[in-house]
Order: C-alpha cells, then structure tokens, then sequence
C-alpha cells in the first residue's frame, strides 16, 4: 500500500474485502524512507488495528536487514471502515 496515494481507499478496499474471522496480512517496507508514498511504523497498524476492531498480531522478523514491517490483523466485527485517529 505505500505505492497508494490514496490510503484511506486503500485499507477501506482491504477491509471491505475481508470477510468477520479473515486476516489482512500486511508486509511493508519499514525505515526506507525515499521508497513509495508513506513510511509505516507498527504505530501505524496498531491505530488501524484499534480504530477497527482487529486482533493484531506481530509477526516474527524474517528478514535479517531489519527493513520489512509485518503484521496480521483479524477482523472480528462488521463494523464499517474507521479511519484511524493521529495524535501529535
């Protein structure tokens, strides 16, 4: 999704794909800042995980270079699409 201008779109797609019980695996660049649109941190998926309901699951590293985010979210509600919330 970091090659996505519009991320709202983006992960409201995501979500409303997903049917209550699947999971959303999400593996993305992380610390590569000249690469694609937006940067993620586990912040990021951790306010998605929390604005919508989703388990949140940290996955374990496999890359060594440490440049790969992972994480899987479990929807468990069929709540509609919530943006998250940012605070300073």
């Amino acid at each position: 999704t970091e090659h996505v201008f519009d991320q709202r779109a983006a992960f409201k797609f995501i979500h409303d794909s997903c049917a209550v019980g699947g999971r959303m695996l999400h593996s993305v660049p992380y610390g590569m800042l000249r690469h694609g649109f937006y940067n993620y941190t586990d912040r990021t998926f951790a306010r998605l995980a929390d604005a919508n309901g989703y388990k949140m699951e940290p996955l374990p590293d496999f890359d060594e270079s440490k440049t790969i985010l992972s994480v899987l979210l479990t929807r468990t509600n069929d709540r509609a699409f919530m943006t998250p919330t940012y605070y300073t």
